[in-house]
């Protein structure tokens, strides 16, 4: 085997290795992207929960607060004072 069957193969691993590391790039930024979107769709989640939630605190204190007056008017009732 010659010199130049040598290079020639080495030539032909060397492109075999760019192609392979060519598609692992393509996978890598697919990857990326993909990893992106769900982060962005996290935040997204993130800020409806947020939004969520402070509406079931407010829900919860009218609740509250409209129970106590009630109690206290029934309270009031029963001793006379009202």
């Amino acid at each position: 085997m010659g010199v130049e069957e040598r290079l020639a193969g080495i030539e032909r691993e060397l492109s075999y290795l760019r192609g392979v590391m060519e598609q692992m790039d393509r996978r890598i930024n697919d990857l990326v992207h993909r990893i992106d979107r769900v982060e962005d769709r996290m935040s997204r989640l993130e800020d409806r929960m947020s939004s969520q939630f402070r509406w079931i605190i407010g829900i919860l204190i009218s609740m509250w607060s409209s129970t106590i007056a009630l109690l206290i008017a029934i309270l009031l009732k029963l001793i006379g004072l009202f």
